[in-house]
């Protein structure tokens, strides 16, 4: 299932594989990942495709990855100094178990909830409840 973090890695590679062939690329992707909730709609995947069929937006798209070494050697260094602002986790079911203690390695006091029926893609697949839990967390001020 996580195929996509070797594949996104190899640079330039990836790219050179992707580049011209997005949209099979972001059917597959899309196809691989999804755990629940519906499909990408013929609409939003021609939206996706126009936008990561910009070169610059298919290669910022592989480097969130590329990164991800860098990210681990920053974060341990940076837990040295737990963050005392507020953090809250929202995820799907099974990941909230997973995540949210290393998350408290950083941020002691960090919360999480769990998105039902939602997988990998929560703002597509449950817009409403991922909203209201942002706003739970960040309510607004009375003014």
């Amino acid at each position: 299932m996580f195929w996509h973090f070797s594949f996104f890695l190899q640079n330039p590679l990836a790219e050179e594989l992707v580049t011209g062939r997005v949209e099979t690329f972001l059917t597959y992707f899309f196809q691989s990942v999804k755990t629940a909730g519906e499909n990408v709609s013929d609409d939003e995947l021609a939206e996706f495709v126009r936008v990561y069929s910009r070169p610059q937006v298919l290669h910022a798209g592989f480097e969130l990855y590329r990164t991800l070494t860098q990210d681990e050697a920053d974060n341990t260094k940076l837990q040295d100094t737990p963050l005392t602002i507020p953090v809250h986790l929202i995820t799907q079911a099974g990941l909230a178990d997973a995540f949210l203690p290393p998350l408290q390695d950083a941020a002691p006091h960090a919360t999480s909830a769990v998105v039902p029926g939602a997988g990998h893609f929560l703002l597509h697949e449950a817009p409403d409840h991922v909203l209201a839990e942002i706003n739970a967390f960040y309510p607004n001020p009375t003014p």
